[in-house]
């Protein structure tokens, strides 16, 4: 009977987690299934991370972050190639990495010509909504 209880500790990490992405309602039905999620209208706001001091040339980077849920897949499934390395220089709409979700691979694509500065996340990482996985920086004259 205990397998099917539900911890406290796990209750509470969902709570949090419907809190901070501002979800209140989760509604499931059965027969010809339904699910509909609710937000609050003003969405409670990702903590902000820490911004390094930039001097007067350089450039905020770019954050690639994940668009939902899913598993990071950061190599080529059948070259064992990473899609991106830091240093490595990118063009526009260039794939940094795959998010899986399901059954479905998205691509993570670069929305600027630019240098990738680091990789936050590991291969086959989870990551939640809003979670950085590249960080980009533009680079002047780059494929001009």
């Amino acid at each position: 009977m205990e397998k099917n209880l539900l911890a406290l500790k796990e209750l509470r990490q969902v709570a949090q987690k419907m809190r901070t992405s501002g979800l209140r309602l989760i509604e499931l039905n059965g027969k010809a299934w339904s699910v509909r999620l609710k937000f609050d209208e003003t969405c409670a706001q990702l903590p902000p991370t820490p911004q390094p001091v930039l001097s007067a040339t350089d450039v905020a980077p770019t954050r690639v972050c994940a668009p939902m849920p899913g598993k990071i897949i950061l190599q080529h499934p059948l070259q064992n190639v990473a899609y991106a390395q830091p240093g490595q220089t990118v063009k526009q709409d260039e794939v940094l990495a795959l998010l899986s979700v399901g059954g479905f691979y998205l691509p993570l694509r670069s929305p600027i010509n630019g240098t990738v500065l680091a990789v936050s996340v590991d291969q086959e990482q989870a990551v939640e909504y809003g979670c950085e996985i590249v960080s980009v920086s533009a680079s002047a004259g780059v494929f001009a």
